[in-house]
């Protein structure tokens, strides 16, 4: 996933968040941050540039 540099800051807040979620309950965000909760998403969403895709080539076989 490709991250808007701009929005790193928030994107690097909402997986803060999550973390603190996930350390105090496993019903995840909303239940923790019931009035944080929409603005965290938005904050998640809009951090999204897209998604990278790289080809990847073998460079050497390890089995031989």
């Amino acid at each position: 996933m490709l991250i808007k540099p701009d929005k790193a800051a928030d994107f690097e807040l909402v997986l803060g968040r999550l973390k603190e979620a996930l350390a105090k309950s496993e019903n995840l965000i909303a239940e923790v941050f019931p009035v944080e909760v929409q603005e965290l998403f938005v904050k998640y969403k809009d951090a999204f540039a897209g998604r990278g895709v790289t080809q990847l080539n073998r460079v050497m076989s390890m089995s031989q």
